[in-house]
């Protein structure tokens, strides 16, 4: 199953809808670290969580498609890098061992 936290304006909106700030990225953005157990991944958060987070095994692939889109003038997001909703990214995904 795919995993992604969200973009942070998404949050962000949501504490401006509600007036919450318990809504705002900055607020949400711990919890997600204390839930998740980051595992294969160089932009690991956490290892003590209880929900399994990881990387595919075809990521260095996924890096390459990313490179050619690059090449191919697309626009690039990295890893959990929400500048925008459009562009190439390696997703995550959560799984039970």
């Amino acid at each position: 199953m795919i995993y992604e936290r969200g973009t942070p304006q998404d949050y962000d909106s949501w504490f401006n809808i509600t007036g919450d700030s318990l809504w705002s990225y900055k607020n949400v953005e711990p919890e997600f670290r204390d839930f998740e157990s980051q595992r294969n991944s160089k932009h690991t958060s956490s290892k003590k969580g209880k929900v399994p987070i990881a990387l595919p095994d075809y990521a260095p692939l996924a890096e390459e498609f990313i490179a050619s889109g690059k090449e191919w003038v697309r626009k690039f997001k990295g890893v959990h890098s929400f500048a925008s909703e459009n562009g190439t990214k390696v997703l995550k995904f959560n799984y039970y061992s």
